[in-house]
């Protein structure tokens, strides 16, 4: 049984706690509830194991479940997979834990798996805590956990910023030592090596301790340097000693270097060897006695040197104030070496602080308690952590920067050899350090232009638009409220209905309160009145309901809408679960689960039709705006605008090696307004009466006036506001380049495709990509424009089928208008792989002439799908029960476990390689290869089901198989014939091999159905036989519809078995694949729904996904990229066409998923490496969770490589890029780094010459050598005003008459 099945009883706590003494010598205790104890409560608390008087004690804030469990054992702490784990690594280290004393804060199990709200347990057991340390009396005391910390140190302080450090507690007179957890490790094998080296430290210090010596430690000489003699003296000391490395480590004040000041500069040149330069004091006062300008000067003269070079911690954080503030040099490789970025590179799950890297590998352990601690007491009062750390005082700051300097050189030797021993020290030397260092920094020094009076005119539509959507929203939902609550009265017999009504309405008219009309109803209604009391409490209390609250949510769509859930909320350990998988749970147990109300569920219900959630999500989308990037001046970005009108963001790298910015996050800022925000506007302009912004001369005055009113009291806004404002722009639409300047954009076109092609050496995709297609030409047209028309079909490029090959379209080769080049062949464009993959006859069967390009060009994506033998039957709601798979139409509701499932999407596939398979309760079905079945690997526990394509099934395999009592759907299809003339008809034709049950009795009434099953399987017999496997499967789907069980007894003879009533309708069993044969060439039926399951056959079927995204998620893309919601079945096509004309590809993606537990890393031609850490299979979680866990690697192992490369190239363009900026001393320079694309801002005159250096950098001077050839990423290049966003007319002209003038003034330079 699985921890979370094991419940606690609740503690009396007017009981007292037990003693030691109590327990007896015993490791438990259980206060026995019987005749004689009334008054106990059967809980089980544990005592402490070890060695009472140990110089080690552990603290644990409580036992885990499986400690308390006594099925199998007596209880008692360590007696887990997870303690044995941690008392194998502790001896590993040299630590018996049988001679330490190991023991909890709380001495008995809890039932939640979060600790929060414990207080009362912690003092209950308090006592017996404080009688255990009297006794133990220990030199060392580790705390593991919040709660153990907080009760020895006292400090609330999060533990991840008091971990691996040492402290000593007056009260207990005991070293402490903080670990954050010792379990964890145990589910998560990145923390495995967190937790050794916790207690590798642990062990060291003990070891001195009983020695009576000290930790061996290289001895620190930090100087403060203060005066200008004493940087003199420095100055020289460095040049008489040769030394030409140093680490270097700055702290300022103030957000950013424009309007900062540079509180000191840290050096180190041997390890504990440091001077902290102390420029400012905490309130940006210039404390040298000298002036900048010499300071400066000095500091130039020596560092700026050639031989001199850098190793940095985020070095690029650094560089922006050292160049700027003291002219120091920073590009073009004085930084050797960035120790943040290198153990990223080495180990993508390390923790990068670099406090904890100290702790790990240096003598110098946390050296930065002391900051915590100062920050603690002083935060909010003097102390703003985004102001940097110019307010901290100089006693602290001294001996902290100089440490950040020192474990910084430290650190550099050490993470080096990591790096060449992973086989990544060329990598990251020549590809991301440049990138880290010179791209970054030059990057944020340049900063991005930001409009702020245009952020604040599109924060003010955002706020108005945010509070009419409110206020439509609680209008909806009152009416709802109304309506729901009434439907339940009205639902009430009763012999005056409208005299009761009128009466409810009168008290509600009155304002009587919720009581007076509780009582009314029980007046009225008797017991009745009883179940309407939700639907009351809600219509009464509807005024108050908030709808960012989860609760109230929660409240709204299930207790009242009867809503069936989609997922639980995530948990704090592993993954949000189907709800499906709670409903199979005991009751007791499924009130641990709480339903997500998130943003997949709102948007499930809406596409079933309920407006109150799709305008919920519009709201929710409006409000995330102002919420996350338009808050003000206090807040979003505007918080970040500094003095020069501009946005000057950090950077780092993610482990996939695609830049992230903070401070503020500008690559977060959406790129265009998304579907639920337009028509929210659209919504708000109709409030107003305003059907088209363009035309407001009869818009409701006094509704916007008060909506303005109330703006400006809420949020202090003074700007005037008109009807015009309300138009939602993209938020990119507020970076604006300053007068003179644009952006210049240079997109990697197409790149993933480019180098999924090269990666799997696919030569007909790399011809597509490249070569020129002979297809099409160019021809001149009477008004002098250039035309591209259809001269030919080439099967070898495109394949169509005959019919769709229009002659119509065609242009004859030998046109003398048609353009051609000087050796007089015709002139032909390169192939376009887009078209390519939509308007094949596995797609679209299409040309390209007559599709509409927005639709359709602009997807590309690849999955597969529900997959069901086109004669299988499928439970459909729409239909009342069981239908050919082939009636299916899009828009049906299906019958998922538990809930229904929309259909999306219904595609024939012709041809497909199929498995017919019979099953032990008489089902026999037929299934695409690749299709998936939900199959259980011991026969009952839902924990260790997976899913399971159908080739791969073996004889003898359990398959879940679904039982109902109840009809799901309207079943009110008339059948022409009574039962005994079914039952007649079935037993005449029972010889007859190609006879199958009449289709109208899966659909017709229930007692039907259930009198067929009773008469033809006879009491006592209760079996039918057959030679006939399909009508015996017909009737095994026909009795599973009135909960009953079959069973095949030989190949020709069914069983039946009536089951007990599931209180759900629905009850699950499990079924043996009988046998399995393989069809080479069956149509089948590809079924896209929105739940992905559905019942087919009575069997739990999945779509196949071999890798990538679903068809649904393949046509959302399109409609973001066309603008409007493709033809149904688009994305399946698409999906389709890939897979039967890119076999390379796939076979190159297949090779990628086999890596997470293969070999264990991707290695890119980049020389990038992508490490993954698999979950081990003795690990404690259930098989979904690690197959979940698994999954996701293998999808980001497809991913890695196509995105790493594109990444790598955009990571070698920008430094040189800027680099060469510099050297020409032009003012452009790149600004922006998106993952595929750069984005530079350039003066007008400029704009020729850096679209050239674009081109070069990115494209022409970047190549990869691949198995499929050199590759080199094509880059598209658009010049615009604003970032990402389409100009203005106004702004048109402006960059026509810009670009014009600049290409003068440029010829004529």
């Amino acid at each position: 049984m699985k921890e979370t099945e094991i419940n606690f009883p609740k503690v009396n706590m007017e009981l007292p706690c037990p003693s030691l003494s109590d327990f007896c010598g015993d490791l438990s205790l259980k206060r026995i509830k019987d005749d004689t104890s009334p008054e106990n409560d059967n809980v089980v608390f544990l005592n402490g194991v070890g060695r009472l008087g140990a110089d080690i004690m552990f603290l644990v804030p409580a036992p885990l479940k499986e400690d308390i469990d006594s099925r199998y054992s007596a209880p008692m702490h360590l007696k887990s997979g997870a303690g044995e784990m941690f008392r194998s690594l502790c001896l590993q280290n040299g630590i018996d834990l049988d001679d330490c004393y190991f023991t909890s804060v709380v001495k008995y199990g809890l039932n939640q798996s979060v600790l929060k709200g414990i207080k009362k347990d912690i003092n209950y057991c308090l006592p017996l805590l404080e009688e255990e340390m009297r006794y133990c009396n220990p030199k060392i005391i580790v705390c593991v956990g919040a709660e153990a910390c907080d009760f020895i140190l006292n400090y609330k302080i999060s533990v991840s910023k008091l971990e691996e450090a040492w402290f000593f507690s007056e009260k207990y007179n005991a070293h402490v030592f903080v670990i954050s957890s010792i379990y964890k490790a145990y589910y998560k094998p990145e923390l495995y090596d967190k937790l050794n080296q916790d207690i590798r430290i642990l062990a060291n210090f003990y070891d001195h301790f009983l020695q009576g010596t000290t930790i061996q430690q290289i001895p620190c000489d930090y100087q403060c340097v203060s005066t200008f003699d004493h940087l003199k003296r420095l100055i020289e000391y460095f040049k008489s000693n040769n030394y030409k490395l140093f680490s270097v480590d700055c702290e300022w004040g103030k957000q950013c270097f424009v309007d900062g000041y540079l509180r000191s500069i840290q050096f180190a040149w041997a390890p504990g060897q440091a001077a902290y330069i102390n420029l400012n004091n905490e309130q940006g006062e210039w404390v040298f006695d000298a002036t900048k300008e010499q300071v400066c000067e000095l500091l130039q003269s020596f560092f700026n040197s050639p031989d001199i070079h850098y190793i940095g911690h985020n070095g690029a954080a650094d560089a922006q104030w050292m160049l700027t503030h003291l002219g120091l040099e920073v590009y073009n490789g004085k930084f050797i070496f960035d120790t943040m970025f290198g153990i990223q590179t080495v180990d993508e799950y390390a923790d990068q602080k670099l406090e904890k890297l100290a702790a790990k590998y240096t003598d110098k352990g946390r050296y930065d308690i002391e900051l915590i601690l100062w920050k603690k007491s002083n935060k909010g009062v003097s102390f703003d952590e985004d102001q940097g750390y110019g307010q901290i005082p100089l006693s602290i700051l001294f001996p902290y920067g100089c440490s950040d300097a020192d474990v910084t050189f430290r650190l550099y030797p050490i993470i080096k050899d990591m790096l060449i021993r992973d086989g990544t020290y060329d990598y990251f030397m020549n590809i991301k350090l440049p990138f880290v260092i010179d791209g970054f920094t030059s990057m944020s020094i340049a900063g991005v232009p930001f409009c702020a009076e245009d952020a604040n005119k599109a924060r003010i539509a955002y706020l108005a638009a945010g509070l009419i959507m409110q206020k439509l929203f609680m209008m909806m939902i009152k009416k709802e409220a109304h309506d729901l609550f009434y439907t339940e009265v009205s639902k009430i017999a009763q012999e005056t209905p409208i005299a009761n009504i009128a009466e409810i309405q009168r008290y509600f008219e009155e304002g009587r309160s919720l009581e007076d009309i509780f009582n009314l109803l029980k007046r009225l209604y008797k017991r009745n009145a009883l179940p309407i009391l939700p639907y009351l409490e809600h219509y009464y209390t509807i005024d108050s309901f908030n709808p960012n609250s989860a609760d109230h949510k929660k409240r709204w769509l299930f207790d009242i809408k009867k809503y069936t859930p989609i997922k639980t909320t995530k948990p704090q350990e592993g993954n949000a679960i189907p709800w499906e998988r709670v409903l199979k749970m005991p009751p007791a147990k499924q009130k641990k689960y709480s339903p997500a109300v998130d943003k997949d569920t709102l948007k499930i219900f809406s596409d079933k039709g309920d407006d109150l959630c799709l305008h919920l999500l519009q709201l929710n989308a409006i409000n995330q705006v102002t919420k996350s990037f338009l808050k003000g001046e206090d807040g979003g970005l505007q918080k970040y605008l500094t003095s020069d009108g501009r946005l000057h963001s950090n950077f780092v790298m993610t482990e996939s090696s695609r830049p992230r910015s903070f401070k503020p996050n500008i690559l977060n800022v959406p790129s265009d307004v998304s579907d639920y925000i337009s028509q929210g506007f659209k919504k708000v302009l109709k409030f107003l009466n305003v059907e088209d912004i363009s035309d407001t001369s009869n818009y409701d005055q006094d509704n916007f006036r008060s909506i303005v009113d109330s703006m400006k009291s809420t949020y202090n806004i003074k700007e005037n506001i008109t009807i015009k404002d309300l138009v939602p722009v993209p938020l990119r639409w507020c970076f604006k380049a300053p007068e003179g300047y644009c952006f210049v954009d240079a997109d990697y076109a197409t790149a993933e495709v480019f180098t999924i092609a090269y990666l799997a050496n696919d030569k007909k995709l790399i011809a597509t990509l490249n070569d020129p297609d002979p297809q099409f030409a160019f021809k001149k047209m009477p008004d002098g424009s250039i035309k591209q028309v259809r001269i030919a079909y080439c099967d070898d490029i495109v394949e169509f089928t005959e019919d769709a090959k229009d002659p119509a379209l065609l242009t004859d080769p030998n046109d003398p208008d048609l353009v051609r080049n000087k050796d007089g062949t015709l002139k032909h464009p390169l192939q376009d792989v887009h078209w390519t993959a939509v308007e094949n006859k596995y797609v679209l069967n299409t040309p390209r002439e007559k599709l509409d390009k927005r639709k359709t060009r602009n997807a590309i994506g690849k999955t597969a799908n529900f997959c069901s033998g086109e004669e299988n039957y499928i439970y459909s709601i729409s239909k009342g029960g069981y239908v050919k798979a082939n009636t299916i139409q899009v828009g049906d509701y299906l019958k998922s476990p538990f809930d229904a499932t929309r259909v999306l999407n219904v595609v024939r596939l012709k041809d497909q390689e199929c498995y017919k398979v019979r099953f032990s309760n008489g089902v026999v079905a037929t299934f695409k290869s690749d299709h998936k079945l939900r199959v259980s690997r011991d026969g009952s526990d839902s924990h260790y089901e997976k899913w399971e394509k159908v080739e791969d099934l073996s004889i003898g395999a359990d398959v879940l198989s679904y039982s109902f009592n109840i009809p799901f759907g309207k079943q009110d299809v008339n059948v022409n014939h009574d039962v005994d003339y079914f039952v007649n008809d079935i037993i005449s034709n029972s010889s007859n091999m190609s006879y199958r049950l009449p289709c109208e009795l899966f659909v017709c009434d229930t007692s039907i159905k259930s009198e067929i099953i009773r008469k033809l399987f006879k009491e006592g017999e209760q079996s039918f036989e057959s030679p006939n496997d399909d009508l015996l499967s017909d009737l095994a789907v026909l009795a599973s519809m009135v909960c009953c069980s079959t069973t095949l007894e030989g190949d020709h003879k069914l069983s039946l078995t009536y089951l007990d009533y599931f209180f759900l309708g629905e009850t699950i069993d499990t079924i043996k694949v009988v046998s399995k044969e393989l069809i080479p060439s069956y149509d089948v039926i590809a079924i896209e729904c929105d739940t992905h399951k559905y019942i087919d056959m009575t069997l739990l079927s999945h779509n196949s996904i071999p890798y990538g995204a679903s068809p649904s998620l393949l046509e959302r893309k399109i409609e973001i990229a066309a603008g409007e919601k493709p033809e149904p079945g688009t994305g399946q096509k698409v999906i389709d066409g890939y897979m039967n004309t890119k076999p390379q590809v796939k076979e190159y993606l297949d090779w990628c998923k086999t890596l997470p537990e293969g070999q264990g890393y991707y290695l890119s031609p980049s020389g990038f490496k992508r490490h993954f850490k698999v979950p081990p299979l003795d690990a404690q979680m259930s098989d979904d969770l690690r197959e979940s866990i698994v999954s996701k690697l293998r999808r980001e192992a497809c991913n890695i490589g196509l995105q790493s490369l594109v990444a790598d190239s955009l990571a070698r363009a920008i430094p040189a890029l800027n680099a060469c900026f510099m050297r020409l001393h032009m003012k452009s320079r790149a600004v922006i780094p998106l993952y595929d694309a750069i984005y530079i801002l350039a003066p007008y005159e400029e704009v020729d010459l850096a679209s050239s250096m674009l081109k070069f950098f990115m494209s022409d001077n970047n190549y990869w050598d691949l198995k499929g050839g050199r590759l080199r990423y094509n880059i598209e290049v658009e010049v615009t005003k604003r970032w990402s966003t389409a100009p203005s007319e106004e702004e048109k002209h402006e960059l026509q008459i810009g670009l014009k003038n600049a290409c003068q003034k440029y010829q004529i330079k």
